[in-house]
C-alpha cells in the first residue's frame, strides 16, 4: 500500500480529482494578467481607439506604454480561450486549470527524465512535486509565474543539450512573459559558458553564439512587432520588457505593491513553498554530495533565490519556478541510506516525523490557501444569474480581494461600458478615500471595489455615489464577508440575502469574529 501511494501516477490521479475543489483566490494577478486582458483582446482588442470598458493597467495604451506583452498570452492561451469562451465563467476557470496542469505535467516529466537519473530519486522527486500543495494552489493557476516555470524547465533541457537556437527562442518568450526570467539564468548560464569555453573548440563556440544570437533577435523582433500591432497598429514600436524594467526600477512604484525585507524570500517564502520539514531534513543531514551530479537545477534555484532577494517586493509566487527544480536537485538516495540503514532508532523516528509533518503541512496549506482563501469570489462565477445582474444593477465589493471583472464582462450586453472602479490609495482632506472614476456613472455599468475601507468611509462612498448618480436612493448588489453584515445593520441599511458561500475564508480582517462566509446582498442605500 505504501509503495502504491508513492507511485506518481496515483498522485496525478488525486490532483485531477482535486482540481475542481481547490477554488481559492490567491492574488488578482492570477486573472488580471492573463484571462482578463486576453478576453478583452479577443472580444474587442486593446488598441486605445477601441472602446472596451476597463482594461488591466499593464496593458493600457492610453497613458504610459504597456509594460506586459499580450503576445505571450496569445501564444499560450488564445486558442484555448477562443474555444471555451462560450462556457460559463467557472467552467472557463476549470478548463484553464486542466490546460495548465497538462502542459506542466508534460514539461515536468520530460525535465525529470533529463536531469534525474537515479530511479529512487526520480520517484521521490515526482511524488514531492506532485504532492505539494503549491501545484494546485499556484502552478496550475493562470499566473505568469506558472508560465515562467514551464519555460524555465524547457530552457534547462535545451541548455543541458546545447540546443542554442531553441535557447534564444525560449529566452525571448521568457523575458516577455516576466522580466525576472533572466535572474534565474545568470548562474546556470555562467556555469555552462565556462564548461563550453573549457571543453569545446572555437568553431563550436562561434556556432553556438551565432545560433543563439540569430534566434534571440528573430524572436524578440517578432514578439515586439506583434505587440506593436495589437497596441498601436504598428504606428509605434513597443519592447515590453524594457517598459517593465523602467516601471519596476522605480522604488515608489514597487511601494504600491508592497515592500518586504530582503530576507523575505529566504526566511519565509521558501520554507512556506517547499515545506519546512523537507528543508529541516536536508539541513540536518547536509553533505556535499546531497545534490545530484548535474548542477544546473541547483544553480538555477540559487540564482533565482539570490537575485530575486535583491529586490524589495517579494511575493511567495515569485519563487514558484524553484519548486520542481529544487526537488529534482536533491539526491534522496543519500538521505535514504543515512536514515533507513542507521542502527539508531531515533534517526528513523526523525525521518518518520518529518514525513508525517510534511504531509500534514501540505494538507493544511491546500485546505487553507488552496481551497478556502477568498474562495467565495470564485464560487460567485458559478452563479450566472448573479453575473447577469450587472446589466441592471451596479455591484459593490467590500472587504474582499479585488473582484474578478471578466466573468461579468462575458455576461454583459454592453461590454464597452462595463467598468471596475477603485478607491484612492490616499485619503482626502476629510480623511476619506474617494472613488476614482473618469466616466459617467449613470450611463455605464459599474463594479465598485471598496477594498477594506472603514464603515464610516463606506457610508461616505455610498453618499458620493448618490451624488454622482443624482439619485436620493439607489439599489445595488453588495458582496461582503458575513462578519460585516452587522456594520450594515449599524448604518441602518435594509438588505436581502440572495446568496451565501460558507467556505470563503477572509484572513485580512483579524480573528475577533469568524473569518468564514461571504454573502451577496441586495441593498437599498
Amino acid at each position: 500500500m505504501y509503495s502504491f501511494m508513492l507511485s506518481w501516477w496515483f498522485v496525478i490521479s488525486v490532483n485531477i480529482i482535486l482540481i475542481p475543489l481547490t477554488n481559492s483566490y490567491i492574488h488578482p494577478d492570477e486573472h488580471y494578467q492573463s484571462i482578463e486582458p486576453l478576453l478583452k483582446y479577443v472580444c474587442n482588442g486593446l488598441n486605445k481607439t477601441l472602446y472596451n470598458g476597463s482594461i488591466t493597467w499593464e496593458y493600457l495604451t492610453t497613458s504610459n506604454l504597456p509594460i506586459r506583452s499580450i503576445t505571450i498570452l496569445r501564444l499560450y492561451y488564445e486558442l484555448l480561450i477562443r474555444s471555451i469562451m462560450s462556457l460559463d465563467p467557472f467552467e472557463i476557470i476549470l478548463a484553464v486549470k486542466y490546460y495548465n496542469f497538462t502542459i506542466f505535467m508534460i514539461t515536468y516529466l520530460l525535465y525529470n527524465k533529463v536531469f534525474v537519473k537515479n530511479k529512487f530519486n526520480k520517484r521521490i522527486s515526482k511524488v514531492l512535486m506532485l504532492g505539494s500543495y503549491t501545484l494546485l494552489t499556484y502552478q496550475i493557476r493562470s499566473f505568469s509565474n506558472s508560465i515562467e516555470t514551464v519555460l524555465l524547465m524547457l530552457f534547462l533541457i535545451c541548455l543541458n543539450s546545447n540546443s542554442f537556437f531553441s535557447l534564444g527562442l525560449i529566452f525571448a518568450i521568457g523575458i516577455h512573459n516576466r522580466i525576472t526570467f533572466i535572474l534565474w539564468l545568470i548562474l546556470p548560464c555562467a556555469y555552462k559558458a565556462y564548461q563550453i569555453l573549457l571543453n569545446k573548440s572555437l568553431k563550436s563556440v562561434v556556432i553556438y553564439a551565432v545560433s543563439l544570437t540569430v534566434s534571440l533577435t528573430l524572436a524578440i523582433t517578432i514578439i515586439s512587432k506583434m505587440d506593436s500591432l495589437v497596441y498601436f497598429n504598428n504606428e509605434k514600436f513597443i519592447f515590453t520588457p524594457l517598459e517593465n524594467w523602467k516601471y519596476n526600477k522605480n522604488h515608489s512604484n514597487l511601494a504600491k505593491h508592497g515592500i518586504h525585507s530582503r530576507f523575505n524570500h529566504l526566511l519565509i517564502n521558501l520554507p512556506v513553498l517547499i515545506s519546512p520539514f523537507v528543508l529541516l531534513l536536508i539541513a540536518l543531514t547536509f553533505k556535499s554530495n546531497i545534490f545530484i551530479e548535474n548542477k544546473l537545477p541547483l544553480l538555477t534555484c540559487i540564482s533565482g533565490l539570490f537575485f530575486l532577494s535583491l529586490f524589495p517586493h517579494q511575493e511567495a509566487r515569485f519563487l514558484i519556478p524553484l519548486i520542481p527544480l529544487f526537488y529534482s536537485s536533491i539526491d534522496f538516495q543519500i538521505l535514504k541510506v543515512q536514515y533507513t540503514k542507521s542502527t539508531l532508532a531515533f534517526k528513523k523516528r526523525i525521518l518518520q516525523f518529518f514525513i508525517l509533518g510534511h504531509i500534514i503541512f501540505n494538507v493544511l496549506m491546500l485546505l487553507i490557501i488552496g481551497s478556502w482563501h477568498q474562495s467565495g469570489l470564485i464560487t460567485i462565477t458559478k452563479n450566472v444569474s448573479f453575473l447577469n445582474t450587472i446589466n441592471n444593477n451596479d455591484i459593490i465589493f467590500w472587504h474582499t480581494l479585488m473582484p474578478l471583472h471578466w466573468p461579468f464582462y462575458l455576461n454583459s450586453v454592453d461590454k464597452a461600458n462595463l467598468y471596475i472602479n477603485f478607491v484612492d490609495d490616499e485619503a482626502n482632506e476629510y480623511g476619506f478615500r474617494q472613488l476614482k472614476t473618469s466616466h459617467d456613472l449613470k450611463q455605464s455599468h459599474n463594479i465598485y471595489d471598496f477594498m477594506g475601507v472603514s464603515t464610516e468611509n463606506f457610508e461616505y462612498l455610498i453618499n458620493d455615489l448618490k451624488i454622482k448618480k443624482q439619485e436620493s436612493s439607489i439599489m445595488m448588489d453588495l458582496v461582503i464577508p458575513t462578519r460585516f453584515r452587522e456594520d450594515l445593520d449599524l448604518l441602518g441599511y435594509k438588505y436581502e440575502i440572495t446568496d451565501h458561500m460558507p467556505y470563503h475564508l477572509n484572513l485580512n480582517d483579524g480573528f475577533d469574529k469568524s473569518p468564514l462566509g461571504l454573502d451577496i446582498l441586495k441593498v437599498v442605500f
